[in-house]
Protein backbone atom coordinates (compact mmCIF):
# COMPACT_ATOMS: atom_id res chain seq x y z
CA UNK A 1 0.00 0.00 0.00
CA UNK A 2 1.53 3.60 -1.01
CA UNK A 3 2.29 5.74 2.23
CA UNK A 4 0.09 8.71 1.88
CA UNK A 5 1.46 11.58 3.11
CA UNK A 6 -0.32 14.87 4.57
CA UNK A 7 0.85 18.08 6.08
CA UNK A 8 -1.39 17.90 9.03
CA UNK A 9 0.28 17.66 12.64
CA UNK A 10 -0.80 15.29 15.29
CA UNK A 11 -0.04 14.73 18.75
CA UNK A 12 -0.24 12.12 21.63
CA UNK A 13 -0.73 13.99 25.29
CA UNK A 14 1.62 12.99 28.16
CA UNK A 15 -0.34 13.69 31.00
CA UNK A 16 -0.50 12.95 34.39
CA UNK A 17 -2.15 9.19 33.37
CA UNK A 18 0.95 8.08 30.99
CA UNK A 19 3.62 9.42 33.57
CA UNK A 20 2.61 7.63 36.32
CA UNK A 21 2.59 4.47 34.02
CA UNK A 22 5.94 5.40 32.91
CA UNK A 23 5.12 5.77 29.05
CA UNK A 24 8.21 6.32 27.05
CA UNK A 25 7.14 9.65 24.95
CA UNK A 26 10.65 9.70 23.16
CA UNK A 27 10.51 6.20 22.17
CA UNK A 28 6.69 6.26 20.77
CA UNK A 29 8.13 9.06 19.06
CA UNK A 30 11.02 7.36 17.44
CA UNK A 31 8.68 4.38 16.63
CA UNK A 32 6.29 6.38 14.68
CA UNK A 33 8.80 8.63 12.68
CA UNK A 34 10.46 5.07 11.93
CA UNK A 35 6.67 3.64 10.78
CA UNK A 36 5.74 7.15 9.03
CA UNK A 37 8.66 8.42 7.59
CA UNK A 38 7.77 11.91 9.54
CA UNK A 39 9.56 13.60 11.94
CA UNK A 40 8.13 12.94 15.42
CA UNK A 41 9.27 14.49 18.34
CA UNK A 42 8.98 13.42 22.38
CA UNK A 43 8.81 14.70 25.47
CA UNK A 44 8.55 13.29 28.61
CA UNK A 45 5.81 15.63 30.30
CA UNK A 46 3.35 14.78 33.03
CA UNK A 47 0.91 17.71 33.45
CA UNK A 48 2.00 19.13 36.56
CA UNK A 49 4.81 21.70 35.25
CA UNK A 50 4.07 25.21 33.76
CA UNK A 51 3.18 26.34 30.70
CA UNK A 52 6.97 27.64 29.94
CA UNK A 53 8.42 24.57 30.54
CA UNK A 54 6.89 23.01 27.65
CA UNK A 55 7.62 25.66 25.55
CA UNK A 56 10.92 25.97 26.61
CA UNK A 57 11.56 22.70 25.92
CA UNK A 58 9.86 22.63 22.35
CA UNK A 59 11.86 25.53 21.27
CA UNK A 60 15.24 23.70 22.12
CA UNK A 61 14.09 20.24 21.08
CA UNK A 62 13.41 21.97 17.31
CA UNK A 63 16.61 23.86 17.22
CA UNK A 64 18.66 20.43 17.84
CA UNK A 65 16.33 18.50 15.61
CA UNK A 66 16.35 21.03 12.82
CA UNK A 67 18.79 23.98 12.92
CA UNK A 68 21.62 23.77 10.21
CA UNK A 69 25.28 24.55 11.71
CA UNK A 70 27.75 26.08 9.58
CA UNK A 71 25.63 28.82 7.89
CA UNK A 72 26.66 32.17 7.65
CA UNK A 73 25.48 34.92 9.57
CA UNK A 74 22.86 37.30 8.00
CA UNK A 75 23.78 41.08 8.92
CA UNK A 76 20.63 42.48 10.49
CA UNK A 77 19.03 39.04 10.99
CA UNK A 78 17.34 38.91 14.14
CA UNK A 79 15.17 35.55 15.36
CA UNK A 80 12.43 36.39 18.23
CA UNK A 81 12.29 33.83 21.14
CA UNK A 82 9.66 33.30 23.09
CA UNK A 83 6.47 34.98 21.60
CA UNK A 84 3.46 32.65 22.38
CA UNK A 85 -0.17 33.63 22.24
CA UNK A 86 0.35 32.31 26.13
CA UNK A 87 2.69 35.74 26.79
CA UNK A 88 1.22 37.84 24.15
CA UNK A 89 -2.13 36.96 23.56
CA UNK A 90 -3.42 36.35 19.35
CA UNK A 91 -3.82 40.22 18.92
CA UNK A 92 -2.05 42.27 17.13
CA UNK A 93 0.81 41.90 19.76
CA UNK A 94 2.86 39.41 17.30
CA UNK A 95 2.57 41.47 14.27
CA UNK A 96 3.44 44.63 15.75
CA UNK A 97 6.71 43.51 16.78
CA UNK A 98 7.55 42.40 13.57
CA UNK A 99 6.51 45.70 12.22
CA UNK A 100 8.86 47.80 15.22
CA UNK A 101 11.88 45.32 14.32
CA UNK A 102 11.64 45.91 10.24
CA UNK A 103 10.52 49.79 10.74
CA UNK A 104 13.87 49.72 12.09
CA UNK A 105 16.20 48.01 9.95
CA UNK A 106 15.66 44.54 11.27
CA UNK A 107 15.09 41.38 9.12
CA UNK A 108 13.01 38.49 10.70
CA UNK A 109 15.13 35.40 10.77
CA UNK A 110 12.58 33.69 12.82
CA UNK A 111 9.61 34.42 15.09
CA UNK A 112 9.26 31.47 17.31
CA UNK A 113 6.52 30.58 17.98
CA UNK A 114 4.02 32.40 16.09
CA UNK A 115 3.83 32.94 12.26
CA UNK A 116 6.70 30.26 12.34
CA UNK A 117 7.72 27.81 9.30
CA UNK A 118 10.26 25.12 9.43
CA UNK A 119 12.50 27.06 6.97
CA UNK A 120 12.55 29.71 9.84
CA UNK A 121 14.09 26.77 12.28
CA UNK A 122 16.53 25.49 9.62
CA UNK A 123 18.26 28.80 9.68
CA UNK A 124 17.85 30.18 13.11
CA UNK A 125 21.72 29.47 13.28
CA UNK A 126 22.49 32.26 10.65
CA UNK A 127 20.52 35.27 12.91
CA UNK A 128 22.85 37.87 13.93
CA UNK A 129 21.21 38.81 16.84
CA UNK A 130 18.37 37.07 19.22
CA UNK A 131 15.44 38.84 20.61
CA UNK A 132 14.19 37.09 23.97
CA UNK A 133 10.97 38.42 24.84
CA UNK A 134 9.50 36.27 27.47
CA UNK A 135 11.18 33.44 29.72
CA UNK A 136 10.26 30.85 27.45
CA UNK A 137 12.74 31.64 24.77
CA UNK A 138 15.66 32.16 27.29
CA UNK A 139 16.99 28.49 27.12
CA UNK A 140 16.95 28.49 23.64
CA UNK A 141 18.60 32.04 24.00
CA UNK A 142 21.34 30.38 25.84
CA UNK A 143 21.50 27.07 23.25
CA UNK A 144 22.24 29.35 20.56
CA UNK A 145 24.80 31.31 22.41
CA UNK A 146 26.25 28.80 23.72
CA UNK A 147 26.40 26.46 20.07
CA UNK A 148 26.67 29.22 17.67
CA UNK A 149 27.86 32.47 19.12
CA UNK A 150 24.51 34.38 18.67
CA UNK A 151 24.36 37.28 21.38
CA UNK A 152 20.89 38.01 22.70
CA UNK A 153 18.89 41.00 24.35
CA UNK A 154 16.14 39.62 26.65
CA UNK A 155 13.36 42.45 26.79
CA UNK A 156 10.33 42.67 25.54
CA UNK A 157 9.52 46.50 24.26
CA UNK A 158 6.71 47.96 25.71
CA UNK A 159 5.15 51.66 24.63
CA UNK A 160 7.41 54.00 22.94
CA UNK A 161 10.31 54.97 25.04
CA UNK A 162 11.28 51.52 26.15
CA UNK A 163 10.67 50.08 22.61
CA UNK A 164 13.84 52.87 21.34
CA UNK A 165 16.00 51.65 24.37
CA UNK A 166 15.13 48.01 23.26
CA UNK A 167 16.46 48.68 19.57
CA UNK A 168 19.27 50.27 20.43
CA UNK A 169 20.32 47.23 22.83
CA UNK A 170 19.55 45.31 19.75
CA UNK A 171 22.12 47.42 17.71
CA UNK A 172 24.47 47.36 20.61
CA UNK A 173 24.68 43.31 20.67
CA UNK A 174 24.97 43.14 17.09
CA UNK A 175 27.70 45.41 17.13
CA UNK A 176 29.37 44.64 20.24
CA UNK A 177 28.66 40.59 20.62
CA UNK A 178 27.79 41.25 24.57
CA UNK A 179 24.47 39.57 25.71
CA UNK A 180 22.31 42.77 27.58
CA UNK A 181 19.49 41.61 29.75
CA UNK A 182 16.37 44.63 30.73
CA UNK A 183 15.90 44.19 33.95
CA UNK A 184 14.75 47.78 35.35
CA UNK A 185 18.43 48.63 37.01
CA UNK A 186 19.41 52.45 36.60
CA UNK A 187 23.25 51.86 36.19
CA UNK A 188 23.32 55.75 35.75
CA UNK A 189 22.61 56.05 39.10
CA UNK A 190 25.30 53.66 40.39
CA UNK A 191 23.72 50.09 39.94
CA UNK A 192 20.57 48.93 41.00
CA UNK A 193 17.83 50.08 43.04
CA UNK A 194 17.19 49.21 46.38
CA UNK A 195 15.19 45.93 47.27
CA UNK A 196 11.76 46.44 48.37
CA UNK A 197 11.79 46.05 52.15
CA UNK A 198 9.75 48.87 53.53
CA UNK A 199 6.27 49.76 53.05
CA UNK A 200 5.19 51.44 49.92
CA UNK A 201 6.34 49.45 47.11
CA UNK A 202 5.00 48.13 43.84
CA UNK A 203 4.67 44.71 42.77
CA UNK A 204 4.86 43.24 39.40
CA UNK A 205 3.24 39.36 38.38
CA UNK A 206 4.04 37.88 35.22
CA UNK A 207 6.19 35.95 33.27
CA UNK A 208 9.90 37.22 34.15
CA UNK A 209 11.00 39.02 30.86
CA UNK A 210 7.95 40.78 30.75
CA UNK A 211 7.34 42.17 33.83
CA UNK A 212 11.44 43.15 33.86
CA UNK A 213 10.73 45.51 30.89
CA UNK A 214 7.71 46.93 32.70
CA UNK A 215 9.67 47.69 35.16
CA UNK A 216 12.38 49.50 32.87
CA UNK A 217 9.62 50.94 30.95
CA UNK A 218 8.11 52.70 34.69
CA UNK A 219 11.61 53.57 35.40
CA UNK A 220 12.21 55.78 32.37
CA UNK A 221 8.96 57.03 32.84
CA UNK A 222 9.90 58.14 36.59
CA UNK A 223 8.73 55.70 38.78
CA UNK A 224 10.50 56.08 42.08
CA UNK A 225 8.77 53.17 44.32
CA UNK A 226 11.02 50.33 44.52
CA UNK A 227 9.40 47.55 42.22
CA UNK A 228 9.37 43.95 43.08
CA UNK A 229 9.35 41.36 39.83
CA UNK A 230 7.38 38.27 41.03
CA UNK A 231 6.62 35.10 39.04
CA UNK A 232 4.69 31.53 39.36
CA UNK A 233 6.34 30.38 36.21
CA UNK A 234 10.54 30.46 37.25
CA UNK A 235 12.77 32.76 38.05
CA UNK A 236 15.67 32.84 36.28
CA UNK A 237 19.29 34.37 38.25
CA UNK A 238 20.69 36.14 35.38
CA UNK A 239 17.15 37.88 34.53
CA UNK A 240 16.90 38.62 38.88
CA UNK A 241 17.15 41.92 40.40
CA UNK A 242 17.82 41.45 44.20
CA UNK A 243 14.38 41.32 45.75
CA UNK A 244 12.50 39.23 42.64
CA UNK A 245 10.47 36.81 43.90
CA UNK A 246 9.61 33.18 42.75
CA UNK A 247 6.37 32.60 44.06
CA UNK A 248 5.93 29.02 44.99
CA UNK A 249 2.50 29.01 45.81
CA UNK A 250 -0.93 30.89 46.27
CA UNK A 251 -0.41 30.77 49.91
CA UNK A 252 2.89 32.43 49.68
CA UNK A 253 1.72 35.14 47.27
CA UNK A 254 -1.33 35.43 49.73
CA UNK A 255 1.10 35.89 52.64
CA UNK A 256 2.99 38.45 50.51
CA UNK A 257 0.43 40.59 49.93
CA UNK A 258 -0.75 41.13 53.58
CA UNK A 259 2.80 41.89 54.72
CA UNK A 260 2.79 45.83 54.56
CA UNK A 261 5.43 45.78 51.73
CA UNK A 262 3.40 46.67 48.73
CA UNK A 263 1.09 49.49 48.34
CA UNK A 264 0.26 49.04 44.49
CA UNK A 265 0.28 45.42 41.95
CA UNK A 266 0.47 45.17 38.41
CA UNK A 267 -0.99 41.51 37.76
CA UNK A 268 -3.51 39.12 36.22
CA UNK A 269 -7.15 40.10 36.64
CA UNK A 270 -7.67 37.14 38.56
CA UNK A 271 -4.78 37.90 41.03
CA UNK A 272 -5.89 40.84 41.57
CA UNK A 273 -8.98 39.66 42.84
CA UNK A 274 -7.81 37.61 45.57
CA UNK A 275 -9.46 39.11 48.82
CA UNK A 276 -5.89 39.67 50.48
CA UNK A 277 -5.19 42.00 47.25
CA UNK A 278 -8.34 44.22 48.86
CA UNK A 279 -6.20 46.75 50.34
CA UNK A 280 -3.41 47.42 47.09
CA UNK A 281 -4.30 49.68 44.25
CA UNK A 282 -4.24 46.97 41.55
CA UNK A 283 -3.28 47.92 37.37
CA UNK A 284 -4.68 45.01 35.53
CA UNK A 285 -2.64 43.45 32.87
CA UNK A 286 -3.95 40.04 31.25
CA UNK A 287 -1.68 37.50 31.08
CA UNK A 288 -3.33 34.61 28.85
CA UNK A 289 -1.29 31.97 31.03
CA UNK A 290 -3.27 32.84 33.94
CA UNK A 291 -7.05 33.94 32.77
CA UNK A 292 -7.01 32.02 29.24
CA UNK A 293 -10.04 33.65 27.46
CA UNK A 294 -11.77 35.27 30.28
CA UNK A 295 -9.52 38.68 29.69
CA UNK A 296 -8.74 37.44 26.12
CA UNK A 297 -9.89 40.62 24.52
CA UNK A 298 -8.50 42.78 27.47
CA UNK A 299 -5.02 42.16 26.23
CA UNK A 300 -3.13 45.44 25.35
CA UNK A 301 -1.04 46.05 22.49
CA UNK A 302 2.24 46.75 24.25
CA UNK A 303 4.01 48.44 21.30
CA UNK A 304 3.05 52.42 20.75
CA UNK A 305 1.45 55.08 21.82
CA UNK A 306 -1.83 53.96 23.87
CA UNK A 307 0.95 51.80 25.97
CA UNK A 308 2.83 54.88 26.39
CA UNK A 309 0.14 56.20 28.37
CA UNK A 310 -0.82 53.64 30.59
CA UNK A 311 2.86 53.27 31.35
CA UNK A 312 3.00 57.28 32.40
CA UNK A 313 -0.15 56.47 34.56
CA UNK A 314 0.81 53.58 36.51
CA UNK A 315 4.20 55.15 37.12
CA UNK A 316 2.52 58.15 39.20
Amino acid sequence: MKRRRSSSRNSLPGSPVPAIIGRDMNGIAREIEARSGFAALGFATTGFSYYNKGISAAHLKLLKRFAVSGISTASKHVNILGLTPLDFSANDNGRDLIRLLEDNGFRINGSFWMQTELDQVRRAASAEVNLVVSQSGWAAARYLYTNYGIPYVAAAPLGMKHSRVVLEALRQTAADKQNRVIKGAVAEAGGDLPVADKAGALLIIGDQIVANSLRAALRQAGCGQSITVASFFGLEPELALPGDLLLKSEKQLIKLLRSGIYTRMIADPLILGLPAAAGLKGYSLPHPAISSLLHWQDMPLFIGEEFEKTILSWSD
